[in-house]
């Protein structure tokens, strides 16, 4: 089954990858989900796949998906993204695209083969699970394991719906942002106008008072 369709992400999958942006913002990030935070930071190194691979992608939410994923209801996990700079990274390591097939979604995906990756000084932050729920509110995610197929695809579908509902309400703050941005600039360029029309007017003698002027020089 493919990881998601269409491109579309849960709400909380675009929250972390959004949380995770903002601390990527002004460097070259790179990102890696995953479901064991603690045992990874303990360690800083990622390890390599049972297809001996390390996967990163230039998507957050992509990342987040993956951290996201259920997991099997025995092995307790938490969510985490990790960012870090794919700058330094490709001076010790050699980064290569990859996708699964050319019909899978795009995932922007890059691997590095046959590596331990020590990530301490490549690390820019991270996102958990935690930060998304201080946001949204407590996930259904647990609840899930003791759902069956039909109830968790509902589940899913809805979730994918809260994301839509979160990147059209995101779009509309913008576009009335704008709007405002741009009403305020026409005030503000019709006052501007308005005080270089009346400036040349009030320098101006008026007609009478030079007449009278000529008149007393005559004198």
């Amino acid at each position: 089954m493919k990881p998601f369709q269409n491109g579309q992400f849960t709400d909380r999958e675009r929250m972390m990858g959004k949380l995770a942006r903002e601390i990527g913002r002004g460097h070259d990030p790179i990102y890696h989900g995953t479901r064991a935070p603690l045992e990874v930071l303990r360690s800083g190194k990622l390890k390599p796949d049972g297809s001996s691979k390390v996967s990163l992608s230039r998507s957050p939410e992509v990342a987040a998906h993956f951290a996201l994923l259920l997991g099997d209801g025995i092995v307790r996990w938490s969510p985490a993204v990790l960012i870090l700079n794919r700058s330094s990274l490709v001076q010790t390591y050699r980064l290569e695209p990859w996708r699964y097939e050319d019909d899978w979604h795009d995932e922007q995906e890059e691997v590095i083969w046959d590596r331990t990756v020590s990530f301490r000084r490549h690390l820019l932050g991270v996102v958990t699970g935690a930060d998304v729920t201080k946001v949204l509110g407590n996930s259904k995610h647990s609840e899930l394991l003791g759902w069956r197929r039909p109830q968790s695809w509902t589940y899913h579908r809805e979730e994918l719906k809260a994301g839509s509902k979160l990147v059209r309400g995101g779009r509309a703050r913008v576009r009335n942002l704008i709007i405002r941005e741009r009403k305020q600039r026409s005030i503000e360029s019709a006052r501007l106008l308005a005080a270089q029309t009346a400036a040349p007017l009030k320098a101006r003698p008026a007609r009478g008072h030079v007449a009278l002027c000529a008149l007393q020089i005559l004198k």
